[in-house]
C-alpha cells in the first residue's frame, strides 16, 4: 500500500489545473484513451481528457466576469500553460485557448509538475482519516481531488458502493445546434463563427489542430442556447442508455450535478469533509 498526502485522480484539464496549484501531490491516471458516451454524456478518458477532442473555444464576456474572482484572475495572469487568442476579428466574444505555437491547447504529460502514475482506479473507500484507492495497486491518501468527468465520477461512485442504481441523477445542460448568419438571435443564444473548411475538417478528422483569424463574416455559426435545461434520470438508466447525439450537436457542458437533488460537493462532504 502506497501512502500519499494528496492524490489527483484524472488526466485532463481539471487535473492539470489542480496540478499547477497543489505541491507534493501524485496524479493517478489511466493512459488508455477511451470515449465514454451515454445520452448527454460524452467524455474522453485517459491522459489529455476532453482537450484531445475539444475546440478550445470560450465565451470571452463570461470569462471577464469570472476574472472578477481573485483566485481565478491570479491564476490566469500568472499561468504559462496556454495563450488566449481571438477567433474572429469582428466577433468580440469568441476566443480560444492555444499553445505558444497557436495550435489548439491540448493536455500532455510534459505539462504536469507532479509525478504521474499510470493506474486506473476502480473504487474508493472513505474512512474518517483517509481514503483508500484501489487500482492495479492500493493507495491511501489524506486528500483526493476528483478530476474524472461527470460520467467517470458517477461510475466510480457506483463501483465504490457510494451511490445506488436507483439514485436520481440530475444536472443542467444547454442545447447545441447550427445556424446561418441570417437567422442569428444574440439575445437568446451564444454563437461561434465557423469556416466551411473547419467544419469539413472536424467531420472528416474529428478535430482541428489550428485556427486562422476569421477576418470577415461567416455563413455558418455554431449556436449555444443561453438557457439551460434540467435533466433527471435514474443512475441505471444512464449506464444502460448507449444512445447519444452526434458529438458536434452536444453542448457537453454539464453543470450542477446532483445525487437525489443534493449537489455533488455537498453529497461528497457528507461522506468525508
Amino acid at each position: 500500500m502506497k501512502n500519499v498526502n494528496h492524490t489527483i485522480l484524472g488526466g485532463g484539464l481539471s487535473s492539470l489545473i489542480n496540478d499547477q496549484l497543489i505541491k507534493n501531490a501524485v496524479i493517478l491516471c489511466d493512459f488508455k484513451k477511451k470515449i465514454e458516451k451515454s445520452n448527454k454524456f460524452y467524455e474522453q478518458n485517459g491522459l489529455g481528457g476532453n482537450t484531445l477532442i475539444w475546440g478550445g473555444y470560450f465565451n470571452f464576456n463570461r470569462f471577464k466576469k469570472l476574472k472578477k474572482n481573485r483566485k481565478f484572475n491570479l491564476f490566469f495572469n500568472n499561468t504559462k500553460l496556454f495563450k488566449i487568442n481571438r477567433l474572429s476579428k469582428i466577433e468580440s466574444d469568441t476566443f480560444y485557448l492555444s499553445e505558444k505555437n497557436l495550435k489548439i491547447f491540448r493536455v500532455h504529460r510534459s505539462k504536469f509538475n507532479n509525478p504521474i502514475i499510470k493506474d486506473k482506479i476502480k473504487r474508493i473507500e472513505i474512512d474518517k482519516k483517509f481514503i483508500k484507492l484501489t487500482g492495479n495497486e492500493i493507495y491511501k491518501t489524506k486528500k483526493l481531488s476528483l478530476c474524472i468527468g461527470n460520467y467517470g465520477l458517477l461510475k466510480l461512485l457506483y463501483k465504490s458502493n457510494i451511490i445506488k442504481e436507483n439514485d436520481i441523477i440530475s444536472f443542467q445542460d444547454g442545447e447545441c445546434s447550427y445556424s446561418f448568419r441570417f437567422f442569428l438571435n444574440r439575445k437568446e443564444n451564444y454563437y461561434i463563427p465557423m469556416r466551411i473548411s473547419d467544419i469539413l475538417t472536424k467531420l472528416i478528422f474529428k478535430k482541428v489542430h489550428t485556427y486562422k483569424l476569421i477576418k470577415g463574416k461567416t455563413l455558418i455559426y455554431q449556436k449555444f442556447s443561453k438557457k439551460t435545461k434540467k435533466y433527471k434520470f435514474k443512475l441505471h438508466d444512464i449506464f444502460r442508455n448507449k444512445s447519444f447525439g452526434m458529438r458536434f450537436f452536444l453542448s457537453n457542458h454539464i453543470a450542477d450535478l446532483r445525487i437525489n437533488n443534493i449537489r455533488i460537493n455537498a453529497f461528497l462532504k457528507k461522506k468525508n469533509k
